[in-house]
């Protein structure tokens, strides 16, 4: 094996134990009752229903429903980093 597969593979096992740990982390944050209240429950949930609500408003500009399209698509985007 030569000296640059070597250092490739020890670059690799780094980013491995970088992301195990990452993952655990997540773990131990999904299971804290502030983050499930704050964050799980309270943006995920409660703010979603409330935009899907204030999206069907008839009163509402385009413009306002393009900024409530982004507020959903902030959302997913934060879940699928999760």
């Amino acid at each position: 094996m030569s000296s640059q597969e070597i250092q490739e593979i020890e670059v690799g096992i780094e980013q491995m134990k970088e992301a195990v740990e990452l993952g655990n982390m997540l773990d131990r944050l999904h299971s804290n009752r502030y983050f499930k209240k704050v964050v799980l429950e309270g943006y995920f949930e409660k703010n979603a229903i409330r935009l899907a609500h204030l999206y069907g408003e008839p009163n509402l500009s385009d413009k306002g429903r393009e900024n409530v399209l982004r507020e959903i698509d902030s959302i997913g985007k934060l879940r699928s980093y999760f």
